[in-house]
């Protein structure tokens, strides 16, 4: 009878040693989990994105979400090229180029605007060119202004000529830089930094700034 009692109290003594390991483990897993999400939580990312020009023939690097002046000025170079360099034949294929890389939220409103844009060119069998001359870039907001001649055509004859300045600013979404708002109007200054601090100015509406256009 003896000899049952502790069997039976080794026994227990096993299983109660054997709990308690088994809480202890979990206890550590715990918190090594917990560890790691807050180190994970609170670690800053300092790797490379890459961002695709809009016509995919460069690339550029941007760490987190911050990107270069000069980047974003190429970017906006770029994506006024496609817009605004059209012809009846590239019109409708340049204006898919360019909403490629609209951001999702400003896509809609933009995308009617652009296709409507080059409907009409190719309606009026026309043509439109852009010539830039000056560029001011707002890092901070990720804005950039060009300013330039704009030259609308039928075959070889320029019907009209116009001071437009086009401006956009950008986002950066998984690891892409897009287009959140556009703006193409009469250029209203000789400075393009002025434009620019007007496009920017918190009092404008982006509703207000997206319908602007050039007739």
């Amino acid at each position: 009878m003896q000899r049952i009692i502790q069997t039976v109290s080794a026994e227990a003594a096993a299983h109660l040693q054997i709990r308690r390991s088994i809480v202890a483990a979990l206890g550590v897993s715990l918190i090594t989990n917990a560890a790691l999400a807050l180190t994970l939580l609170t670690k800053t990312d300092n790797s490379r994105t890459v961002v695709l020009s809009p016509a995919a023939t460069q690339t550029f690097i941007a760490t987190n979400d911050a990107v270069s002046p000069n980047l974003l000025e190429s970017f906006a170079a770029q994506s006024a090229s496609i817009l605004l360099n059209m012809t009846p034949a590239t019109a409708a294929a340049n204006a898919e180029i360019f909403l490629k890389n609209v951001a999702p939220q400003a896509y809609a409103a933009m995308a009617a605007n652009v296709r409507r844009g080059a409907s009409e060119l190719v309606r009026n069998y026309a043509s439109s060119v852009f010539y830039p001359h000056a560029s001011a870039v707002d890092e901070t907001a990720k804005s950039v202004c060009l300013s330039g001649e704009r030259r609308m055509m039928i075959a070889s004859a320029v019907t009209e000529t116009s001071d437009i300045t086009v401006c956009m600013r950008h986002v950066v979404t998984a690891g892409r830089l897009q287009i959140s708002q556009l703006t193409i109007r009469k250029t209203e200054s000789t400075d393009p930094a002025v434009e620019l601090a007007n496009f920017t100015d918190p009092a404008r509406s982006i509703a207000d700034a997206q319908a602007e256009s050039v007739d």
